[in-house]
């Protein structure tokens, strides 16, 4: 659950932002496309899914990828 406290907004609705495949939450004043989401198990991936791949990014030795993820589905909340 996000606290809607910390945006610092007036009393009112406020427009959140919910990845429909991970869950990722976002307070963008207009719905985002796609962002990417890290894995450390790239393979049996489809390629148009794959964003780049980092052939050891320097977390602990892993190898991984970026994938894209989306579409964002819109969450109305409201503070006061």
């Amino acid at each position: 659950m996000i606290d809607i406290g910390l945006l610092r907004l007036e009393p009112g609705i406020v427009t959140l932002w919910r990845c429909t495949e991970c869950g990722k939450w976002s307070h963008a004043m207009k719905m985002p496309s796609r962002h990417k989401r890290f894995v450390l198990d790239p393979e049996n991936i489809p390629e148009e899914k794959m964003a780049e791949y980092l052939p050891d990014p320097g977390l602990q030795g892993h190898d991984g990828a970026y994938l894209w993820c989306g579409p964002f589905a819109r969450w109305t909340a409201v503070k006061g």
